[in-house]
Formats: C-alpha cells, sequence, structure tokens
C-alpha cells in the first residue's frame, strides 16, 4: 500500500497523480500555453515508472472549447456530502476528452458519446466510472485501416 494513499498501491497511486496533474493541464489549456512537468528521471529516490513514457506521448489534438462542468448528479453515496458535489469537469479536443473529478468525496459516471481508449490502452464505450479525486484522459482509437481491393 501506498504511504501516501493507504490502500493503493505506489505505482498505482503515482500513475493517478501523473494522470491527474497531465488533466488538470489540459482543462486549462490556451494556445500560448507550455507546460514542464517534472520527470521522474530528475528525483533521485523514485524508479521511473512505465507511466511516464504513454504521459508523455500521447497526441489529443486541438481544444475544441473551454473546459465546463458536467450537470449530472454523482453517484449515491453517503459520504458525498451537498459541499462536495462539484461535478465532473471536462474539455474536448479533435482527438479526444478530458475529464477531472475533483471532489474529495463524490464518485460520478459520464456517459460516452463514443468509443474511446485511455493511456493505458482499456477501451470505455459507454461510460467511465470516475471516484474521488482523480481524472481521466481519453483519446479517439485509431480507426482500423481497411484494405482496398486492387485492380488489375
Amino acid at each position: 500500500a501506498s504511504k501516501t494513499s493507504p490502500g493503493i498501491p505506489d505505482d498505482v497511486w503515482r500513475n493517478r497523480m501523473m494522470e491527474w496533474s497531465a488533466a488538470g493541464f489540459l482543462l486549462g489549456l490556451n494556445p500560448n500555453a507550455a507546460v514542464n512537468l517534472l520527470s521522474w528521471q530528475t528525483v533521485s529516490f523514485y524508479e521511473k515508472p512505465d507511466y511516464e513514457d504513454r504521459i508523455y506521448s500521447f497526441n489529443i489534438g486541438d481544444p475544441l472549447n473551454v473546459y465546463y462542468i458536467m450537470p449530472q448528479p454523482p453517484i449515491a453515496d453517503p459520504n458525498c456530502m451537498p459541499w462536495h458535489k462539484k461535478g465532473v469537469h471536462a474539455r474536448d479536443f479533435s482527438k479526444g476528452k478530458v475529464y477531472v473529478n475533483p471532489s474529495p468525496m463524490c464518485t460520478y459516471e459520464v456517459s460516452l458519446d463514443r468509443r474511446y481508449k485511455d493511456l493505458d490502452g482499456k477501451y470505455f464505450q459507454d461510460k467511465l466510472t470516475l471516484p474521488p479525486n482523480t481524472a481521466k484522459i481519453l483519446l479517439n482509437p485509431r480507426p482500423k485501416a481497411r484494405t482496398l481491393p486492387l485492380s488489375p
């Protein structure tokens, strides 16, 4: 279990924090923005996780809008108090979507408009569940290459 988040293994916690950081940046991205995320290679007390390669190399395309807050209510949970109901923050990009759940206590379920793939290669079709304080970067999967018949 993680020293910083009980019940969650260190590598899983680290990956969630990296995705949370990247997703939060993408929510506010503008054409003149730049980011220099700390590389794990510069932090001597951590091993470089495999996830770093994925978090630095995806292409989500250009922003299509500013971020917005989705209006759906959270999944019923007695720990989700009214002041924790912040909604899911989302933003659309030409090659994907970004979702951030900033609530420390509420879980949300988001309906998806199409099939997406996350940075780990897992596919999501109809819905996405976002536990408290999590984010998800979803990419449009590449269409399968079509084979065209050759004419003689």
